[in-house]
């Protein structure tokens, strides 16, 4: 075997999947989106609320027995947030999935998206945690 023959078991093909890579990926995108995560965490929290629009007290003041004009809770507003957070995860998961690139199938850009949205989910509660305490 001379110097310039390469073994075919000796190297790994250019194109192999490199799942672990495609997960760390998904994590970094996930976390570039946590501002993106966090503020529409925070407007759907703000859509679910009952907010007195008396005009006294401020825009997020919350309903009272003494109440004259209340809001009821914004439900398509919460919806279409919460679609626009399962989106980012989904875009944070093909990212993975493309970066690692891996065979074509829907099992691990399902679990990618999953990583996504328990790591989102895990850094919002962690942030709102930490805030409040």
């Amino acid at each position: 075997m001379g110097i310039s023959e390469v073994r075919a078991d000796s190297q790994e093909p250019a194109s192999a999947p490199r799942p672990a890579w495609a997960a760390a990926v998904t994590a970094g995108v996930t976390l570039l989106m946590l501002p993106a995560h966090l503020f529409l965490v925070f407007l759907t929290f703000a859509a679910l609320e009952t907010n007195d629009t008396s005009g006294r007290g401020g825009p997020f003041k919350s309903c009272t027995t003494e109440s004259v004009e209340c809001t009821s809770p914004n439900w398509a507003m919460a919806l279409i947030l919460v679609t626009i957070m399962l989106a980012l995860c989904l875009a944070a998961g093909r990212e993975g999935f493309r970066r690692g690139r891996c065979r074509p199938g829907r099992y691990l850009l399902s679990m990618l998206t999953a990583l996504s949205a328990v790591l989102g989910v895990g850094m919002n509660v962690w942030f709102w945690a930490a805030l409040i305490i």
